[in-house]
């Protein structure tokens, strides 16, 4: 699975390209304008002037064109020139006097000329295709240099990624320490909530971790999302520290028949007049729990955590202090470490979605003719 890593940096255009005008050479475009505003200033027929308009617009067209084929075109063009017009100085300096003009030497001595503009045209394709050798040697080092960064990116991803298992560990362990210290038994669990992107106001929570001695409590699908507008979360988030225990009747799902009903009905009103917690969701629940501890816990006001105790025996939380439960995490740090164990497993998210969409995405623009070849080559391989 590759991740596409851009090494790309934003620069100033004027560094990698030459500054033109009007979409042509400088030097080129404002030669032309010049030479057609003088023409048009020393004519007074309109006939020259449109005619000059014509030529001009024409002519400016062909510069743009020439600059888009070619950058360095006109700067080349303005050597070459000068270079005639020195050569063209130096022979006027020995033209005999049988030679009237400058283009009488150049017609009766068009072999040295053409040898020379030849000369020319040879020296700049050298220097050229000298220029495209550096570059395309400088170009295979820096795409060499990307294919190994991405490499190691590569490399330090999968390690990461790898690390997510122990990252639940190490938080379970917490969530064991914890249990243990305030000596909680079978009927008990503690979960760890959190939200996977970032919201001062998260509408859902969902189980990070969980931790209980009895049996299928500990059970739980961290796809399976928590509203933060009822229940014991709604409360905990409302309120940072929360307790609600020795208040709630039992769920009875076992004895008589007459007292089954009747704490089934007590925990159903307690449930649906204190947590807005309907029969519905109460038929859904693995555990019934009547005795809850809720601790809020916040990064940068966007990352959030909840430790929520629970229990399904009556008081059996009651003589825990939630505010001692508090301290002790926050004087030992294990209420950051959980936070930065919630950042860590939502960025391992992200990534794990970001290399599944893309194969996603290289699947769907595969042909028929692709995906037939790949069939033909895995049932020749079976």
């Amino acid at each position: 699975m590759e991740n596409e890593l851009d090494l790309r940096e934003r620069i100033c255009r004027a560094f990698t390209t030459d500054i033109t005008v009007a979409g042509g050479a400088r030097e080129a475009v404002i030669a032309n304008f010049f030479l057609a505003l003088i023409l048009i200033f020393s004519t007074d027929s309109g006939l020259v002037i449109l005619s000059v308009i014509i030529v001009f617009t024409f002519s400016h067209g062909y510069i743009v064109y020439l600059t888009k084929k070619d950058t360095k075109f006109f700067k080349v063009l303005y050597f070459i020139t000068l270079v005639i017009f020195w050569f063209i100085d130096l022979f006027n300096q020995k033209i005999p006097d049988n030679y009237n003009s400058v283009l009488d030497f150049i017609k009766n001595n068009s072999k040295i000329f053409y040898g020379v503009m030849i000369g020319l045209y040879i020296g700049y394709e050298f220097l050229n295709k000298k220029h495209e050798k550096i570059e395309s040697k400088n170009t295979k080092k820096l795409v060499q240099e990307k294919l190994e960064i991405e490499q190691k990116y590569q490399s330090l991803l999968s390690e990461i990624l790898k690390s997510e298992s122990y990252i639940k560990k190490s938080s379970s362990d917490i969530l064991k320490l914890l249990f243990e210290r305030y000596k909680l038994d079978s009927s008990c669990r503690i979960t760890l909530f959190h939200n996977k992107v970032a919201s001062r106001a998260p509408e859902f929570f969902y189980i990070m971790e969980r931790y209980s001695t009895g049996g299928e409590q500990a059970h739980f699908k961290p796809e399976d999302e928590y509203s933060t507008s009822i229940g014991a979360l709604n409360l905990t988030w409302k309120e940072q520290l929360f307790k609600d225990a020795g208040n709630c009747p039992e769920y009875k799902d076992k004895g008589k028949p007459n007292k089954v009903e009747y704490g089934k009905k007590g925990y159903i009103k307690y449930q649906e007049d204190n947590f807005f917690i309907d029969n519905n969701i109460i038929s859904k629940m693995r555990m019934k729990p009547c005795d809850f501890i809720g601790l809020k816990f916040t990064h940068e006001n966007e990352f959030h955590i909840i430790l929520l105790f629970e229990s399904r025996k009556k008081g059996k939380l009651l003589s825990l202090d939630v505010q001692e439960i508090n301290r002790f995490l926050t004087n030992n740090y294990l209420h950051n470490y959980l936070l930065l164990n919630s950042i860590f497993i939502n960025f391992l998210s992200s990534k794990k979605q970001a290399e599944v969409n893309s194969d996603l995405m290289r699947a769907a623009t595969k042909s028929k003719a692709d995906l037939t070849q790949e069939y033909d080559k895995e049932n020749s391989n079976g």
